[in-house]
């Protein structure tokens, strides 16, 4: 599958196990009630902040798991 930018609003995030490297890992909820989940070990996962929530940002997805955050 090709890769989407989908550019949303976070309504909500939640923190996941971390991966089996000890990496963090995430689920977005937009504002339309889509959810994506990072891709495991991916760097971008050190970039979420609460501050992101209300804000528009810029998700690069492939197969539904987010493998770079703007």
């Amino acid at each position: 599958m090709e890769k989407q930018v989908i550019e949303c609003v976070v309504d909500s995030y939640k923190r996941l196990n971390n991966s089996s490297m000890g990496n963090p890992a995430y689920e977005f909820t937009t504002t339309t009630g889509c959810k994506y989940k990072t891709k495991p070990n991916i760097s971008d996962a050190y970039k979420v902040h609460h501050g992101m929530i209300g804000k528009p940002i810029q998700l690069i997805v492939r197969n539904n798991k987010i493998e770079e955050i703007n």
